[in-house]
């Protein structure tokens, strides 16, 4: 049956709502019962796709485009009488996406199960229209080859390109679905730091919760109570406010403070930071789509040498990450810097997990 699917923001985290087509299928696992997902799917779509192939299915399962039960799979997976498929057809342009490519990756973990990896700032993490090769996911199938044999080189979540920070990578299929269960049960601790315009010193902490779905007037941002609007929680905390030294003279009175806040998320929906804190009057410094142009400009005339950090984007970063091992169960916790301008103060993983109730392990 042909549907209009959303990709799930369990495992689309601070994506673009463009990485998939708007055009999708929903199957019934029931009718395939007990066949492997890859040949129910090119049997099922061969009148509507005249042409597809097999193997074409096996790409698509690979890029993350097939789900079961709105999870990522492997060809091989048989199909229960409960499965639901769903399927975003890809383009013939994404058929070179999962080359490796060679790149600087920074590691923070890795063992036999997982990887932790630090993205970079303007990295984009899962290849999509405008973006088929050179990303986060090309750089892991040359790191190690062997992520190959895994939907979506074992992403377990991701990040918007020009958000940097944590990324929870799985190395073989049984952590991979362990991982996924721990997202979806809300069992894996994600902390952000975030530079907003205004001072929130005021707010101490809160909590915003409110429905994130799809802008009404503009497909490229979402928005609170937009269309088909999802759970959305986010909890932040003020960290630290300061107005730039050098606002002194005419205009200096308008030049709003600028202040650090840390964010845990709860649920995972697309740009959910950006858009909860932009509600509420505090724009991410560098947004370009929820930010406040006007602001940033004001605040370069009086820091023109923060002019290299505001140009590449919002000052949103993945500061830190709390989960179990997906097979030992085992506490992590994992911190990674952030390059900041030398007016801010950096938290370290103490600071930020006495703050969030969090073990330091």
């Amino acid at each position: 049956m042909l549907m209009a699917l959303e990709a799930p923001d369990a495992l689309h985290e601070e994506a673009s709502p463009m990485d998939y087509t708007e055009a999708g299928f929903r199957l019934a696992g029931a009718e395939g019962l007990g066949q492997r997902v890859d040949r129910f799917v090119a049997d099922a779509l061969k009148s509507s796709l005249p042409g597809l192939s097999r193997t074409r299915v096996q790409h698509w399962i690979r890029l993350g485009a097939v789900h079961i039960n709105a999870r990522v799979t492997t060809a091989a997976h048989r199909l229960g009488a409960g499965d639901t498929v769903d399927v975003w057809p890809q383009p013939h342009e994404a058929d070179c996406a999962l080359e490796p490519d060679p790149m600087q990756l920074e590691v923070v973990y890795e063992d036999e199960d997982l990887l932790i990896v630090h993205k970079s700032q303007g990295l984009v993490v899962h290849p999509a229209p405008g973006h088929w090769r050179a990303t986060l996911m090309n750089g892991l199938l040359h790191l190690r080859a062997s992520l190959a044999e895994l939907p979506r080189a074992g992403i377990v979540h991701r990040l918007d390109r020009d958000t940097s920070g944590l990324l929870i990578v799985a190395k073989r299929v049984a952590s991979l679905s362990v991982l996924q269960e721990q997202l979806a049960r809300r069992q894996i601790e994600r902390v952000y730091l975030a530079l907003v315009h205004g001072n929130t010193e005021a707010l101490q902490r809160i909590t915003i919760n409110a429905p994130i779905g799809r802008d009404r007037m503009s497909r490229v941002r979402m928005a609170c109570d937009g269309l088909a609007a999802r759970e959305a929680v986010t909890h932040a905390a003020h960290l630290h406010t300061f107005l730039p030294a050098n606002a002194v003279g005419k205009g200096a009175a308008a030049l709003r403070p600028v202040s650090m806040m840390s964010c845990k998320l709860e649920s995972g929906r697309t740009h959910q930071i950006r858009v909860h804190l932009a509600s509420r009057g505090y724009p991410l410094l560098g947004d370009p789509l929820y930010g406040a142009p006007a602001a940033d400009a004001d605040l370069l005339r009086v820091q023109p040498g923060w002019g290299g950090f505001l140009g590449r984007g919002q000052a949103l970063h993945a500061a830190l990450l709390a989960l179990a091992h997906p097979r030992t169960g085992q506490p992590l916790c994992f911190h990674a810097i952030w390059p900041l301008p030398a007016a801010f103060l950096q938290p370290d993983r103490r600071e930020l997990c006495k703050l969030w109730g969090l073990a330091a392990v």
